[in-house]
């Protein structure tokens, strides 16, 4: 029996996400995105992830949308021309996935401006969920978007943390629409995701981001 790796459920979820990206952009056929569950052990078997492993954490990741499992239903007849029915489970990434491993995209047709023209402004970008930002401001916007993500994705943090967190990091990108961010809005959205410095499988975006938000505050 193969015993379990030395990977966090939070590391073993990233692995199932990128496997079946790897999967999407190598697909030649809409049909060949999606992989069986045989095909994402098969994939994972070099970081020596047990069986168990992905199955918990594929049903993780299916029950809160990051992945869509699809039923495939089959028909075989016996020699004797008896049929049986035959049901495969295929999975592959949900819209969630998706915008989680590209991050946002201008193509994104949901809109949160609807009445507000933004076709005249200059230095401004739309991204993800029609979300306006400065240009200057788009490499702090992704991170930001990359670290709510995670935190959606970690079992590190209970629902009620990172609902909190979560609008924190959401105050401070509506914050990068403005050509001067509310600095007190900032620093005290700042200081509610600080503790993320800490929690494993997020220590290191959270460096990657801490010195691009002091930049906003000085």
């Amino acid at each position: 029996m193969r015993k379990q790796s030395n990977l966090s459920s939070d590391e073993v979820r990233k692995k199932i996400l990128e496997l079946l990206d790897l999967r999407r952009k190598k697909a030649r056929s809409l049909l060949s995105i999606q992989q069986t569950i045989t095909d994402i052990k098969k994939g994972l078997r070099e970081y020596n992830i047990s069986q168990s492993e992905v199955v918990t954490n594929l049903d993780y990741l299916v029950q809160n949308g990051w992945v869509k499992e699809e039923k495939e239903s089959r028909t075989f007849k016996s020699p004797r021309g008896f049929e049986f029915p035959s049901e495969t489970r295929k999975y592959r990434l949900s819209d969630v996935g998706i915008k989680y491993i590209e991050g946002g995209s201008t193509f994104d047709t949901s809109n949160s401006f609807n009445g507000i023209n933004i076709t005249n402004m200059g230095g401004i970008t739309v991204v993800g969920n029609s979300n306006i930002v400065q240009n200057e401001y788009l490499d702090i916007f992704r991170v930001l978007d990359q670290l709510e993500n995670e935190v959606k994705l970690t079992d590190k943090i209970d629902d009620q943390k990172k609902l909190s967190t979560i609008s924190d990091i959401r105050a401070i990108k509506s914050q990068l629409s403005k050509p001067i961010p509310d600095v007190n809005i900032v620093k005290a959205a700042i200081a509610g995701i600080s503790f993320l410095g800490s929690i494993d499988g997020i220590i290191s975006l959270y460096q990657k981001v801490e010195p691009l938000l002091k930049s906003l505050i000085h």
